[in-house]
This record gives structure tokens, sequence and C-alpha cells, in this order.
């Protein structure tokens, strides 16, 4: 990972599932720093209802506060 990350020259990795499940889609991730392979944020958030562009966007909206949180206390 460490060496996509230079050859792209980006420093932070975000790495994104979805799964389906009984209840949604259960939606998780984690953004990571290559360049000292740890982790700098999580997230795990189950039963997401993912039909509806709507629901689509506000789950992107809460991810992108995530990560931005996640990216600047670091």
């Amino acid at each position: 990972l460490r060496q996509i990350a230079d050859d792209l020259r980006i420093h932070r990795v975000l790495a994104v599932s979805v799964r389906v499940e009984a209840s949604g889609y259960r939606v998780t991730g984690y953004l990571m720093d290559p360049g000292q392979n740890r982790k700098l944020g999580f997230f795990d958030l189950p039963g997401q209802d993912l039909t509806q562009s709507q629901e689509r966007r506000k789950l992107a909206a809460e991810l992108a506060k995530r990560i931005v949180a996640a990216a600047s206390t670091r």
C-alpha cells in the first residue's frame, strides 16, 4: 500500500465496503495513512437504506464528515 501511495503521491487512503444484510446494507470503511501504515478513522454503519438516491446522498454527507474529522485530528 505504501508503494502505491508513493507512486500516486497520496497521503491518505479510504477503503469502503458495502454488504447486503437482512436489515439493509452495511457500510464499513476506514481512512488510512499508508506512510505510517495506521488507521486514522473507522466507521461501521449497519442497516442503511441505499435504495433511494436521497438516502445515498445523506450517507455520503455523513461519511464525508467522519472522514474529515478523522483526518483533521491526526
